[in-house]
């Protein structure tokens, strides 16, 4: 029980940071079926401390495919 209780205490004193989280939304904020998904994701990102960014492709694959090399590039 004592080591479990040391443990439980190591844990518990560790800062935790925040995660990062990118949402490539192949769309534009417009479209109302993606604007959903955005905001649901928007919601679950606060309710567990996430930073969340959203980037828009405005429904454009290249535009996309882009977007993502970019992010990848930056978080290597």
């Amino acid at each position: 029980m004592k080591i479990l209780s040391l443990i439980v205490l190591i844990l518990v004193t560790f800062p935790v940071q925040a995660l990062d989280v990118v949402l490539v939304n192949p769309t534009t904020k417009e479209e109302p079926f993606w604007a959903l998904v955005t905001d649901l994701t928007k919601a679950a990102a606060k309710d567990l401390n996430i930073n969340l960014k959203v980037h828009y492709a405005s429904s454009n694959r290249q535009v996309q495919s882009q977007l993502i090399a970019d992010i990848s590039k930056k978080h290597q």
